[in-house]
C-alpha cells in the first residue's frame, strides 16, 4: 500500500504530462509480472520484491489516471457521483477475488492459482487501459493553456511540492493520513480480532466478504449525495459515523458475533465513502482540472506515510494474543479515527471558513 500510494507523488503529474494510456499499460505490465511471480516465491524477500514491490508499482501506476480521468469528463457537481461509481470497483473485486481464490486453491493449488489471476487481470486491465480516454489535450485547447516543455523537462519536472505549501490541501493531507492511519488497522487485524473471540477463520473470511459487498454501496450512495450536499460535507458525516460505531458498537459489544456483523456492515460501507470521496474533496479545492493528477498524488503521497507505520504501531498493542490486548489496539484505532473526523472539519474550515449551510 505504501508503494502504491507514494508513486503518486510521480503518477499524478506525469498523467497531467503525457496522459493516461502509457501508465495504464505500463502500471498492468507490472501487475501482471507482480501476481504471476507471485506464484513463484518460496521465501519472505521473494514476496515483497513480486507481491509489495512490483505490484506496488503497478498499482501506483494505474490507480491515479484510472481516478483523475474522471475529473476531464464530469463538472465538479457530478464528478464525486462517478468517481464514486469508478471506486466502487475495488470493493467489487474484494467480493470477487478472495471468492475465485478460495475456489482456486484446493483445485490448482497456490502456483497456477496466482497464474489463473495473473492472467485474469491483465485482459482486464488492458481492456480497461484501451478504453479509457483522457482529455487533457482538449481541456488545454480550450482553456488556451500550452505546454511548452520538452519530453525530458516534463520527466525531469515530474515531482512538485509546491503543493503542499497550500493549507487546503495540507489540512485534507493530514486529515487523509489519520483516516488512512485508522481503517488500513481496521481492515488488516478484524479478522485476527474476530478468531480471538471464538469465530472460525473462514467466518472471518466471510466477515471481510460481507464488508467489501457493502462497500459497493458505500462506494456509490454518498458519491451521488456528495454532488447536492458538498464532499466536504459527506466525508465529514462518513468519518464521524466510523468513529461512532467503534466506539458504541466494536468497543463495547464486539465480542458478540452480531454486534461484529452490525460493525463490518456499517465500516464496510462508511470506509469506502471516505476511499471514494477523497477524489472528490481534492477536485473541491483543485481549481484547474489539468492540475487535478499532481494534487491527487500528492495528498496520497502524504497518505502513504501512514500506511508505511499505522501496521507496526497498532500491532505493537497486542502483546499478547487475547481479548484485553486487542481491545487496547481498538481504542487506539477509535481515537484516531476521532482525531481523522475533527480534522476534516478543520479541513473543510480552510475552504470555507465558518460558513455552515455551504455546499462544499
Amino acid at each position: 500500500m505504501f508503494m502504491s500510494m507514494f508513486l503518486g507523488l510521480f503518477a499524478g503529474p506525469l498523467y497531467d504530462s503525457f496522459g493516461s494510456r502509457w501508465l495504464l499499460l505500463t502500471g498492468s505490465l507490472f501487475i501482471f509480472v507482480g501476481i504471476f511471480t507471485t506464484g513463484e516465491c518460496t521465501k519472505a524477500y521473494q514476496f515483497i520484491l513480486s507481491y509489495g514491490i512490483c505490484m506496488g508499482i503497478g498499482t501506483g501506476l494505474m490507480m491515479f489516471p484510472a481516478i483523475s480521468i474522471v475529473s476531464c469528463w464530469f463538472s465538479k457537481q457530478k464528478r464525486s457521483l462517478f468517481m464514486g461509481v469508478v471506486q466502487s470497483g475495488g470493493s467489487a473485486g474484494g467480493v470477487v477475488f478472495p471468492i475465485l481464490l478460495r475456489f482456486l486453491f484446493p483445485k490448482y493449488g497456490f502456483k497456477w492459482s496466482m497464474r489463473i489471476v495473473a492472467f485474469f487481470n491483465l485482459g482486464v486491465d488492458l481492456l480497461g487501459a484501451f478504453l479509457a480516454k483522457d482529455r487533457l489535450k482538449e481541456i488545454r485547447l480550450r482553456t488556451g493553456e500550452v505546454d511548452k516543455r520538452t519530453m525530458w523537462n516534463k520527466l525531469t519536472h515530474t515531482v512538485d511540492l509546491t503543493a503542499y505549501k497550500e493549507k487546503q490541501l495540507l489540512s485534507l493531507s493530514v486529515s487523509l493520513f489519520m483516516n488512512e492511519f485508522a481503517l488500513m488497522n481496521v481492515l488488516t487485524y478484524f479478522s485476527s480480532y474476530a478468531m480471538i473471540h471464538g469465530v472460525s477463520q473462514g467466518e472471518s473470511f466471510n466477515m471481510l466478504t460481507i464488508l467489501n459487498a457493502l462497500g459497493i454501496l458505500g462506494a456509490y450512495v454518498p458519491s451521488y449525495f456528495a454532488g447536492k450536499y458538498g464532499s466536504f460535507n459527506v466525508m465529514i458525516l462518513m468519518s464521524s459515523t466510523l468513529t461512532l460505531i467503534m466506539f458504541v458498537v466494536w468497543l463495547p459489544f464486539g465480542k458478540y458475533k452480531p454486534a461484529m456483523y452490525v460493525f463490518v456492515a456499517v465500516f464496510g460501507f462508511c470506509c469506502s465513502s471516505t476511499f471514494a470521496l477523497t477524489g472528490a474533496t481534492v477536485s473541491t479545492i483543485t481549481p484547474k482540472t489539468s492540475d487535478f493528477g499532481k494534487r491527487y498524488g500528492a495528498a496520497y503521497a502524504f497518505v502513504s506515510l501512514g500506511n508505511l507505520i499505522s501496521l507496526p504501531i497498532s500491532g505493537s498493542f497486542i502483546k499478547v494474543k487475547n481479548a484485553k490486548y486487542y481491545n487496547h489496539m481498538v481504542i487506539f484505532i477509535a481515537c484516531i479515527c476521532a482525531c481523522s473526523s475533527v480534522l476534516f472539519v478543520v479541513s473543510r474550515w480552510t475552504v470555507v471558513g465558518r460558513k455552515f449551510r455551504v455546499c462544499v
